[in-house]
């Protein structure tokens, strides 16, 4: 299969911005309002330990996307399963995310545009970027994440005269069964999607630190999310962040510095847009693969188009209306566990039982060829006397 091999910088940066995604839009907002920032720290740490799985995957199979390691391990038909589970993901996983950029720009400057339109017009860049590579990829989260960087501390610096520190109280203000279940949340949407990244971790340098990319991937993401729900939460006050489906434009809607910057909406919400699409070209990347891997096909590239065909189809059928994708959001991590945890517990289990025998096959071998080594080196010396 065709694979760019990249840096770990440009991984880090596809990672953040894969991270960031849709959840920036959100601003990391939870049903705790204004402990929301809470759940954003509690949540990256609770994934912590799941991306080490994820990066133990790939440190023992450095060369191969999780598609191959699901062939290796499972067999032909075993493999075959676990890959049409994890395409599904991918493909779903990158329709959710469609679906909700689409009625986010509906909802907020283009009232009057077809969802269609809009999803077409995001999933032809992603398409352009999936067939480009994952260089490509990479340098454009590279540009997207330094952009995104910059709106983020110049709306925070803007809206320091609108904001109320007092909004943040009271601290604290829930139960521990809250907390967990918002954590949890934050968990399985955005961090542990980064599961994703098994099917193009063979684009990886061999000699980079995969531990160390999901590590900075989770730890910038979330740095990231934690700003944007401070400043969120400061500029609006709980009762309109628990109205506000995309609180982050409303929060960069009433930042305005005379007449100057009062439009600065518009130029956040391509960012958030150019943002959303770094993610969905990842799902997009990984559904093709998994495609491409089911049918034995070397070029995965051919699939891009069907894939992003089919992926705006189910994006405009998964949804009756918003109100059922809010909805979705509190049964999704019990969806995404088997993709986010369960598959990859097992992947890694399997893999470190092979990698052991393995292991003690070749110290066996080895041990072998030295006492072999040694008989000859005592027969030849023998004959010399």
């Amino acid at each position: 299969m065709n694979t760019e091999i990249i840096s770990k910088k440009l991984m880090i940066a596809t990672m953040t911005c894969f991270v960031l995604g849709s959840s920036i839009v959100s601003g990391g907002s939870t049903v705790l309002i204004q402990d929301s920032w809470v759940s954003v720290i509690t949540g990256a740490l609770l994934a912590i330990p799941m991306v080490l799985v994820y990066a133990r995957i790939v440190k023992l199979y450095p060369k191969k996307d999780i598609y191959e390691v699901f062939l290796e391990l499972f067999g032909k038909i075993g493999g075959r399963i676990f890959i049409v589970m994890f395409t599904w993901y991918a493909w779903h996983l990158g329709a959710l995310v469609l679906r909700d950029f689409s009625e986010y720009i509906q909802s907020t400057v283009k009232q009057d545009t077809p969802q269609v339109i809009v999803m077409l017009s995001i999933i032809v860049v992603a398409v352009y970027l999936v067939r480009s590579g994952m260089r490509t990829i990479g340098r454009w989260s590279i540009i997207v994440l330094v952009v995104i960087l910059l709106v983020v501390i110049t709306t925070i610096i803007l809206g320091v005269n609108n904001g109320r520190i007092e909004n943040l109280y009271p601290l604290f203000n829930h139960k521990p069964l809250e907390f967990l279940s918002d954590a949890f949340l934050m968990f399985s949407f955005p961090y542990a999607e980064t599961v994703l990244f098994l099917t193009v971790s063979n684009s990886l340098k061999k000699d980079e630190s995969p531990y160390r990319v999901f590590i900075y991937g989770i730890a910038f993401g979330a740095t990231i999310l934690l700003f944007v729900s401070l400043r969120n939460i400061v500029l609006l006050g709980q009762e309109m962040v628990r109205s506000s489906l995309f609180p982050s434009f409303v929060a960069i809607r009433i930042i305005g510095l005379g007449k100057f910057l009062t439009k600065i909406e518009g130029i956040v919400m391509i960012n958030f847009i150019l943002l959303g699409i770094a993610k969905i070209t990842i799902t997009l990347l990984a559904a093709t693969k998994g495609v491409a891997s089911l049918f034995n096909i070397r070029n995965y590239k051919d699939f891009t188009i069907p894939i992003a065909i089919l992926m705006v189809v189910l994006g405009m059928i998964v949804y009756d209306n918003i109100i059922n994708l809010v909805d979705f959001l509190i049964i999704y991590p019990i969806y995404a566990i088997p993709f986010q945890i369960v598959i990859p517990l097992v992947v890694w289990i399997f893999a470190e039982i092979k990698f052991r025998k393995t292991k003690i096959k070749k110290k066996g071998v080895n041990a072998v060829l030295i006492k072999n080594s040694k008989v000859y080196y005592k027969v030849v010396s023998d004959l010399k006397i």
